[in-house]
């Protein structure tokens, strides 16, 4: 059965394996550079020395486009092979960013390894109290967040949604408080007279 760990490990020994390969064709395409270089030297020695043997002959001119033809078809062909070799490289790079890739995602998507003994877990969040000033609804959304465990962040969200909550109710109480203080402070006044019978006869 695949776990995380197994499938991180297969894909960490495949990603090796294919930076061996890689570097093993990078190998190759030097010397083969080399090789096609050496080619080409030589190709070039070849003509000069056919040009020079032309000179000797009656039909100098025939002789020399010959030989530069022959040159070009030569030196065509490793212009080629060169050509094939540059695609080579730039397929390899591009498997080299694809691996690259693939090796980050595998980094990023990994699961934390078990702590070492003696390491102590991380404590989990407590469940908060109800208490006095505390909406019970707020306190139920926080223990339904951290009852989930496997998801921090709800656990966090909640935790702060109830702070705010607990911010509100409190804020509301110490502003009914000032209005009831206020209303106590201020002295009652003089009661405005009743209206007699005689005005509201007028």
């Amino acid at each position: 059965m695949w776990t995380p760990r197994s499938r991180e490990a297969w894909l960490g020994a495949c990603l090796a394996l294919l930076g061996l390969a890689l570097s093993g064709h990078a190998a190759d395409g030097d010397a083969s550079r080399r090789q096609l270089q050496r080619e080409r030297a030589e190709v070039e020695s070849q003509s000069r020395a056919a040009e020079a043997a032309c000179r000797g002959q009656f039909a100098v001119t025939t002789c020399v486009e010959r030989v530069k033809r022959e040159r070009l078809d030569r030196l065509d062909a490793i212009e080629r092979r060169i050509a094939a070799l540059d695609e080579g490289d730039r397929a390899q790079r591009a498997r080299q960013r694809e691996a690259a890739r693939l090796q980050r995602e595998a980094a990023a998507s990994a699961i934390p390894a078990a702590p070492a003994p003696g390491v102590e877990r991380a404590a989990p969040v407590p469940a908060a109290k109800p208490g006095p000033g505390r909406d019970p609804d707020s306190v139920l959304a926080a223990k339904r967040a951290a009852a989930s465990g496997s998801d921090a962040t709800a656990a966090r969200r909640a935790l702060a949604a109830q702070r705010r909550a607990e911010q509100a109710q409190a804020h509301r109480a110490a502003v009914e408080e000032r209005v009831r203080q206020n209303a106590l402070r201020r002295s009652p006044g003089k009661a405005l007279p009743l209206p007699d019978a005689a005005s509201g006869a007028r």
